[in-house]
């Protein structure tokens, strides 16, 4: 085991007056112009919806994931850019745990607002979750850099029927909303088959990898075939209509735009996968062109895809840009940089190793899809259109900057273990990426906090409740600096500090504080969700209070206090969904 981490917060992290702290929220948006928002008519459509178009979408990018996971595979296995194929692999890996979680359970991120109930849809997804465990053990293996021939070969073997799987749980989705009387003129349909592009593209890569790797099987090369032809025909489907396919042509001048683009790009890529389907040799470097050259064309087709989901979600005479969804990420990024420090801890320590090892990489892989979203969209998170506001890219910036170091020891640690150096790079910097990300979030509340998207409270709602998701981290992070030996005054005092200011800001989100400009839960949901935060809080507190006064705690109760924090985090992160959704129906 390396080291324990050196304690790196000192007194002024503790609390010095609450009321202070939560009066600097408003301090922070001081500049803000009041809302009149009794001067602005603004009609949002479609957020009381069923979440159907969110469920097609994201079920068909599971399709694209059992390809791509499948595709980072078999080029990290033949070491065609390597870096760039682990880091699909690791991202693939855990945004299909995260959906598939999603639409059984709900995910509020997501806009997938409520868990699955209806029996149907239920069994499809435990069907999938059957193919998927053999795939999620032999890619976690890969990973971690431990995997044999067999790994890859499970994947190889299978990843077809995980397609299947996918593909039967998008129809079986289609077919439950349709007979629930709901009519959206063929929407659904379009995300369909839009979304199915996404995974073309990567089956396309797939294909080619398989056979320039030594597969030049003719089912390999007719499957490589067969894939391109459906993918252009669909694209020329999309972009002019096809009323024999009953697919409307592109509805709006953005959607056609984005399908002009990735008609350009397959003109210029098809002919390097003539090659593979011609089963000719090409060099490496070309290789590794066609992997990356598929991934931009998976995230021009996913851009489509997200235009094609929030046709429901317009916003009247406003074009609704995420600004709350802005606030809310990147909040999540305070969030990450403390969950991050804390896992790292805990791995090293030895505790729950196995979890804390894959929370360690899907938050690197998070944090990286939440600062990119934030420059440059993301429509998975709603976020439209890339940042212009030169302050605000300036504080990115300087969140990359800071963020660079810790990823590369992430890495480090999910590839080979606790190490020395890689400890101590987490040790001495996530308090200052945690900064970075407090002065991000407070340049987007200053930049989005305008009567034509958000008013100064919602904005400060969604900042506070966002807060608390880092502090159930925080407190995490200085418990296991504590279990692991630092039994300091000042590492107790940080904890105590996290700890109280987590609970007053609960009850202030809860009950309001009106010195400090904090409204009451606006919503009986909202109130009805801060209470099991409360409950979960009421678990957790007794085992953070004897961390604090020195008792021994044994494995058991730390592996407990990790669980429950977690619970806390998931909770409190559906009350941050709540506020940022009230927030727009709240105009």
């Amino acid at each position: 085991m390396v080291a324990p981490f050196l304690l790196l917060e000192v007194s002024t992290e503790m609390i010095k007056g609450l009321k202070l702290t939560l009066l600097a929220s408003v301090a922070a948006m001081a500049s803000v112009q009041a809302q009149a928002a009794d001067n602005i008519n603004v009609v949002l459509a479609g957020l009381n919806e069923s979440s159907a178009t969110e469920r097609i979408n994201f079920s068909g990018k599971l399709r694209m994931l059992s390809q791509r996971i499948s595709a980072s595979a078999c080029n990290l296995n033949a070491d065609i850019d390597g870096d760039l194929s682990l880091q699909m692999l690791r991202s693939s890996h855990a945004e299909f745990n995260k959906i598939i979680d999603a639409l059984e359970f709900g995910n509020i991120d997501l806009h997938i607002k409520n868990a699955e109930n209806r029996p149907e849809v239920l069994t499809a997804i435990a069907n999938l979750r059957t193919k998927w465990r053999p795939i999620n053990a032999a890619a976690d293996k890969m990973i971690a850099r431990d995997h044999g021939a067999e790994d890859i070969a499970t994947i190889n073997a299978k990843n077809l029927d995980l397609l299947k799987s996918a593909q039967n749980l998008v129809r079986v989705i289609k077919t439950t909303h349709a007979t629930a009387g709901n009519s959206d003129d063929g929407l659904t349909s379009l995300i369909d088959v839009a979304g199915r592009q996404r995974m073309l593209t990567q089956k396309m890569s797939k294909e080619a990898c398989q056979i320039w790797s030594g597969d030049g099987s003719a089912e390999t090369i007719a499957a490589l075939e067969g894939t391109m032809q459906l993918f252009e025909q669909s694209l020329i489907n999309l972009r002019d209509g096809n009323d024999t396919a009953g697919i409307a042509s592109a509805p709006n001048a953005r959607i056609k735009t984005g399908l002009e683009g990735i008609w350009t790009s397959w003109a210029e890529r098809k002919p390097v996968l003539a090659k593979a389907q011609a089963a000719e040799t090409v060099d490496e470097a070309t290789r590794g062109q066609v992997l990356r050259q598929m991934n931009e064309m998976l995230r021009s087709s996913n851009n489509v895809v997200g235009l094609y989901a929030a046709l429901n979600n317009k916003a009247g005479i406003v074009e609704d840009v995420g600004a709350t969804e802005r606030i809310n990420f990147s909040g999540k990024l305070r969030m990450l940089s403390q969950r991050i420090a804390a896992n790292a801890c805990l791995y090293n320590a030895g505790i729950e190793p196995k979890t804390s090892r894959k929370l360690l990489s899907a938050s690197s892989v998070e944090f990286d899809k939440i600062a990119n979203a934030l420059e440059f969209g993301d429509a998975d998170l709603r976020i439209r259109g890339v940042e212009e506001r030169r302050k605000t890219l300036f504080a990115i910036a300087q969140l990359r900057e800071q963020w660079a170091p810790i990823k590369t020891a992430v890495d480090d640690l999910v590839r080979n273990g606790p190490t020395e150096s890689a400890m101590a790079t987490i040790a001495s910097s996530n308090m200052e990426l945690l900064g970075r990300a407090k002065l991000l979030v407070s340049e987007l509340s200053g930049q989005y906090s305008d009567p034509s998207a958000m008013d100064q409270a919602d904005a400060m709602a969604i900042d506070i409740s966002g807060r608390q998701r880092m502090l159930t981290q925080k407190m995490l992070k200085e418990a296991c600096l504590i279990w692991t030996g630092n039994q300091s005054a000042d590492a107790k005092g940080a904890l105590n500090g996290t700890m109280q200011m987590f609970e007053v800001s609960l009850n202030a989100l809860l009950d309001g504080l009106p010195a400090a400009g904090i409204q009451a839960a606006p919503t009986a949901e909202i109130s009805d969700q801060l209470k099991v935060v409360f409950k979960d809080w009421a678990e957790v507190k007794p085992v953070l209070l004897a961390t604090m006064s020195g008792e021994t705690v044994d494995d058991a109760v730390k592996a407990d206090g990790f669980h429950t924090l977690n619970t806390t985090l998931k909770d409190m992160n559906q009350a941050v969904g709540m506020y940022t959704q009230e927030a727009k129906t709240g105009l």
